[in-house]
């Protein structure tokens, strides 16, 4: 598949990450609370852009720049075009023993559906936990939160911080506060 979205190699939390989208991934993760190491390791024929760790289980991630909601929703309609998922053929090839995450250009949406933040491949050989558990545990509650937690990764890894004396780290962290802040306000209201 040829993509239409140039990598730019981007410095995140210390990390030069291969891509500004990979970055932003990583960003989110910091501002949703998912602890995550970059390409954790290499296995035969594919190095994980990312291992996220869950509750359940350490979760093997792939990023690409391609659209995902456009893609559940055109399986949504019945016109499932599995050559739209391609790109990951690499990473869905290890799902027998690994759980696997394919990551987009953004977060998962759909109006007024919760869901997780990527399509998840269907658990791994002698998993101890079901598809709907793994489902539960990349899902971040709040579709708002999620939004403004994108939008703000977006931001903090687009835009060098100007203040010679503020880490990225601590930028993340101040938006992170804020969006918990603004998130905690809307459920008291």
């Amino acid at each position: 598949m040829e993509y239409t979205i140039k990598a730019i190699p981007t410095e995140y939390a210390g990390v030069n990450f291969r891509s500004r989208l990979e970055s932003r991934w990583a960003a989110f993760f910091d501002l949703v609370g998912l602890k995550w190491d970059y390409e954790p390791f290499d296995l035969e024929g594919w190095v994980p852009d990312f291992l996220l760790r869950t509750s359940l289980t350490n979760v093997l991630v792939e990023v690409k720049p391609v659209d995902l909601t456009a893609y559940i929703d055109a399986v949504n309609r019945g016109l499932d075009d599995a050559a739209q998922l391609s790109s990951y053929d690499k990473a869905l090839s290890h799902s027998r023993k690994h759980q696997v995450l394919l990551l987009g250009m953004a977060p998962l949406e759909m109006q007024g559906a919760v869901l997780p933040i990527g399509i998840h491949a269907v658990p791994p050989r002698g998993a101890e936990y079901s598809f709907d558990d793994m489902q539960d545990a990349l899902t971040v509650v709040d579709t708002a939160f999620v939004t403004d937690a994108w939008r703000k990764a977006g931001s903090v890894t687009q835009w060098t911080v100007d203040e010679p004396t503020v880490s990225t780290s601590q930028v993340v962290i101040r938006a992170l506060d804020r969006a918990r802040r603004k998130s905690e306000q809307k459920r008291a209201a």
